[in-house]
Protein backbone atom coordinates (compact mmCIF):
# COMPACT_ATOMS: atom_id res chain seq x y z
CA UNK A 1 0.00 0.00 0.00
CA UNK A 2 3.02 2.52 0.74
CA UNK A 3 4.65 1.29 -2.75
CA UNK A 4 1.64 2.66 -4.30
CA UNK A 5 1.39 5.91 -2.39
CA UNK A 6 4.86 6.63 -3.44
CA UNK A 7 4.39 5.83 -6.99
CA UNK A 8 0.76 7.63 -7.32
CA UNK A 9 2.88 10.66 -5.53
CA UNK A 10 6.11 10.53 -8.18
CA UNK A 11 3.18 10.08 -10.69
CA UNK A 12 1.73 13.16 -9.30
CA UNK A 13 5.01 15.36 -9.54
CA UNK A 14 5.47 14.46 -13.00
CA UNK A 15 1.83 15.47 -13.92
CA UNK A 16 2.35 18.93 -12.23
CA UNK A 17 5.67 19.23 -14.44
CA UNK A 18 4.12 18.40 -17.53
CA UNK A 19 0.73 19.65 -17.07
CA UNK A 20 -1.74 20.80 -15.02
CA UNK A 21 -3.30 18.87 -11.72
CA UNK A 22 -6.85 18.33 -10.70
CA UNK A 23 -6.21 20.81 -7.90
CA UNK A 24 -4.87 23.36 -9.96
CA UNK A 25 -7.60 23.71 -12.63
CA UNK A 26 -9.61 26.10 -10.67
CA UNK A 27 -5.97 28.30 -9.94
CA UNK A 28 -4.84 31.16 -11.94
CA UNK A 29 -1.24 30.46 -13.08
CA UNK A 30 1.24 32.43 -11.30
CA UNK A 31 3.75 34.37 -13.29
CA UNK A 32 7.63 33.08 -13.52
CA UNK A 33 10.00 35.60 -11.40
CA UNK A 34 11.35 37.96 -13.47
CA UNK A 35 8.64 38.31 -16.02
CA UNK A 36 7.28 41.56 -15.39
CA UNK A 37 5.48 43.95 -17.45
CA UNK A 38 8.65 44.45 -19.86
CA UNK A 39 8.23 46.00 -23.04
CA UNK A 40 9.28 43.83 -25.75
CA UNK A 41 12.68 44.22 -27.35
CA UNK A 42 14.51 43.64 -30.61
CA UNK A 43 12.26 42.51 -33.44
CA UNK A 44 9.13 42.46 -31.72
CA UNK A 45 9.12 46.31 -30.84
CA UNK A 46 10.56 47.26 -34.09
CA UNK A 47 7.18 45.34 -35.78
CA UNK A 48 4.93 47.41 -33.15
CA UNK A 49 6.57 50.53 -34.31
CA UNK A 50 6.48 50.74 -38.06
CA UNK A 51 3.20 50.79 -40.18
CA UNK A 52 2.57 48.40 -43.13
CA UNK A 53 3.62 50.10 -46.12
CA UNK A 54 1.65 49.90 -49.43
CA UNK A 55 3.78 47.39 -51.11
CA UNK A 56 2.90 44.98 -48.39
CA UNK A 57 -0.59 45.17 -48.48
CA UNK A 58 -1.76 43.29 -51.37
CA UNK A 59 0.47 39.89 -50.31
CA UNK A 60 -0.89 39.96 -46.77
CA UNK A 61 -4.37 40.48 -48.67
CA UNK A 62 -3.86 37.56 -50.73
CA UNK A 63 -2.59 35.88 -47.68
CA UNK A 64 -5.67 36.57 -45.93
CA UNK A 65 -7.96 35.39 -48.26
CA UNK A 66 -5.96 31.86 -48.24
CA UNK A 67 -6.31 31.00 -44.99
CA UNK A 68 -10.14 32.44 -45.16
CA UNK A 69 -10.70 29.77 -47.69
CA UNK A 70 -8.93 27.19 -46.07
CA UNK A 71 -10.72 27.68 -42.65
CA UNK A 72 -14.40 28.05 -44.63
CA UNK A 73 -13.26 24.19 -46.14
CA UNK A 74 -13.41 22.73 -42.58
CA UNK A 75 -16.81 24.79 -41.68
CA UNK A 76 -19.88 22.08 -41.63
CA UNK A 77 -22.65 23.92 -42.97
CA UNK A 78 -26.03 22.60 -42.64
CA UNK A 79 -28.03 21.18 -44.92
CA UNK A 80 -30.99 23.11 -46.64
CA UNK A 81 -33.81 21.64 -44.60
CA UNK A 82 -31.92 22.87 -41.59
CA UNK A 83 -31.33 26.12 -42.60
CA UNK A 84 -35.06 26.51 -43.46
CA UNK A 85 -36.48 24.69 -39.92
CA UNK A 86 -34.01 27.22 -38.23
CA UNK A 87 -35.22 30.15 -40.19
CA UNK A 88 -38.60 28.78 -39.55
CA UNK A 89 -38.22 28.69 -36.14
CA UNK A 90 -36.61 32.44 -35.54
CA UNK A 91 -39.45 33.84 -37.77
CA UNK A 92 -42.12 32.38 -35.71
CA UNK A 93 -40.35 33.54 -32.83
CA UNK A 94 -39.84 36.75 -33.62
CA UNK A 95 -43.58 37.26 -34.68
CA UNK A 96 -44.56 36.23 -31.36
CA UNK A 97 -42.21 38.16 -29.39
CA UNK A 98 -43.09 41.31 -31.33
CA UNK A 99 -46.87 40.83 -30.66
CA UNK A 100 -46.10 40.24 -27.17
CA UNK A 101 -44.53 43.70 -26.85
CA UNK A 102 -47.15 45.31 -29.20
CA UNK A 103 -49.70 44.27 -26.50
CA UNK A 104 -47.86 45.22 -23.36
CA UNK A 105 -46.72 48.74 -25.18
CA UNK A 106 -50.67 49.28 -26.19
CA UNK A 107 -51.64 48.21 -22.49
CA UNK A 108 -49.08 50.63 -20.50
CA UNK A 109 -49.82 53.48 -23.26
CA UNK A 110 -53.28 53.48 -22.52
CA UNK A 111 -52.92 53.22 -18.98
CA UNK A 112 -50.75 56.40 -18.83
CA UNK A 113 -53.31 57.91 -21.07
CA UNK A 114 -55.95 57.16 -18.07
CA UNK A 115 -53.35 58.86 -15.23
CA UNK A 116 -52.36 61.82 -17.25
CA UNK A 117 -55.96 62.70 -18.65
Amino acid sequence: MANNTKKNSAESAKAGQVGASAADKGKKAKPAQGAKDAKPSGKAAAKEKTAVSPAQWWPMAVQFLREVRTELKKVVWPSRKQTVASTSVVVVLVVIVSAFLGMVDYILSRIVGYVIG
